[in-house]
């Protein structure tokens, strides 16, 4: 697989080099992993799905790529959308290949120390302040 410009520069996001460039990663594009949105935002402004929606499809296209040639991981996650989250998507994410995988207790030794509750899925429609899976913007962190 040949090495782009545009493949480089999304690697060069998931490893900023200095603490100016990852604070601005991380208001553009939000934190790692990065949807096709974010990556496309950050390489080419804001408005570039409605500008210019060939070259926000050729991104999604170049992300696929590089998650099949083993770069990037593509992972499917849920998250909270619309004005107070309550309206669950689907959104696929792309990562550095190691970075986004949960270990279950019990399948390997080293497991993630500390505290875990499980929060039973009643199949019932979920309202904001309650739990959801996804990316929690306001921590900054991803919850699974």
């Amino acid at each position: 697989m040949r090495q782009t410009k545009r493949k480089a520069a999304i690697l060069a996001m998931y490893a900023p080099q200095t603490r100016e460039e990852a604070e601005r990663i991380r208001l553009e594009a939000v934190a790692p992993p990065f949807d096709v949105a974010g990556v496309a935002s950050f390489l080419y402004g804001f408005d570039v799905r409605m500008e210019d929606p060939t070259l926000y499809r050729s991104v999604r296209r170049t992300l696929d790529t590089m998650a099949k040639a083993g770069q990037l991981v593509r992972v499917k996650v849920n998250e909270g959308r619309g004005p107070f989250g309550h309206i669950n998507s689907q959104v696929v994410r792309y990562a550095l290949p190691g970075t986004c995988e949960a270990i279950r207790e019990g399948e390997q030794k080293d497991y993630i120390e500390g505290e875990c509750s499980t929060v039973p899925d009643t199949g019932e429609e979920r309202h904001s302040g309650e739990y959801s899976p996804g990316y929690d913007a306001g921590r900054g962190v991803w919850r699974l």
